[in-house]
């Protein structure tokens, strides 16, 4: 693994955050606003959908898809696991 990895600046750091807080405010506006046209169920199919689509070209990349394929079943178990108890903590809560 490459040690020469410097961690993000500041600015950056702090402009990271500004966005994920603004993308997670807007989505009750959008719910609101989606709820109107389309059935809840569709909606949620959707929200999932594009939750899935829009990583999926970083996880494509060459280094990614090499570290993925350097996991073993203890790291899927693991993955699998967190993965099912957030979904339902998330929704729960």
């Amino acid at each position: 693994m490459d040690n020469t990895h410097k961690p993000p600046s500041h600015l950056k750091t702090i402009l990271l955050n500004l966005l994920v807080v603004i993308i997670w405010s807007s989505s009750w506006i959008l719910i609101k606003l989606g709820l109107r046209d389309i059935p809840a169920l569709t909606f949620a199919g959707l929200r999932y959908f594009m939750a899935f689509l829009v990583p999926t070209p970083f996880l494509l990349q060459r280094k990614v898809t090499q570290q993925i394929s350097d996991f073993n079943k203890k790291d899927w178990t693991l993955i699998s696991l967190m993965g099912v108890v957030s979904y339902f903590i998330a929704q729960g809560a």
